[in-house]
């Protein structure tokens, strides 16, 4: 399960057009309408929190086996793809978020996480949060995966996704976009997360 640059991003409390263009300033003809032409664009996009992973203390908490560091490539793997060698921008030994990077999960019966820092989003009609994966897993039967949010700084957390009943051998970077809206608070946390339940 590898993870790369992660970010939660959302509109501010106002309205999405901004102005940007007004034409038709002349006086109009008498007995005809005056006409004016707004042409309006979205408002930038305003980031709460990003990382790309560069920074080893970047207020992540990480449960045992989790750890950031260079993308390294896995030999012999048991299932799925070998773990990437370079990060989503093809860096070779880039800095990437994953479970032993370059080397198998550990058949852990409890559940281990990846953990943001607490960001304030309060202000945001709409939040999501982006981020690239590259995934190898067995089905959810036997190692669930999931995304959860939380709203109260960690007190309580939601599932946003988890893995289905497929497994997972991905062989490139992919976006990921999930709706944070509902978790938009002065005290949001994320959290990526793997559990064994079956250690055969």
């Amino acid at each position: 399960k590898r993870w790369g640059p992660a970010a939660a991003r959302g509109g501010g409390t106002s309205g999405s057009s901004t102005p940007t263009t007004t034409r038709g300033t002349r006086r109009p003809p008498r007995g005809s309408a005056a006409r004016t032409r707004c042409e309006c664009a979205r408002a930038p996009a305003r980031i709460y929190f990003a990382d790309d992973f560069r920074d080893a203390k970047g207020g992540w908490t990480l449960d045992d086996p989790w750890q950031i560091g260079p993308a390294t490539a896995s030999k012999n793997a048991a299932l799925g793809s070998p773990d990437p060698s370079a990060d989503r921008a093809g860096v070779a030994g880039g800095s990437i978020a994953g479970v032993v990077l370059g080397g198998p999960y550990k058949r852990t019966l409890r559940k281990s996480s990846l953990t943001s820092p607490a960001f304030d989003a309060s202000g945001a009609t709409r939040v999501v949060l982006q981020f690239y994966r590259f995934l190898n897993t067995d089905e959810a039967s036997h190692v669930p995966h999931t995304i959860e949010a939380s709203r109260d700084g960690g007190a309580t957390w939601t599932e946003l996704w988890r893995t289905g009943s497929q497994s997972f051998t991905e062989r490139a970077w992919t976006l990921q976009t999930l709706d944070l809206t509902p978790y938009a608070a002065s005290n949001t946390r994320v959290r990526f997360s793997y559990e064994m339940l079956d250690p055969q």
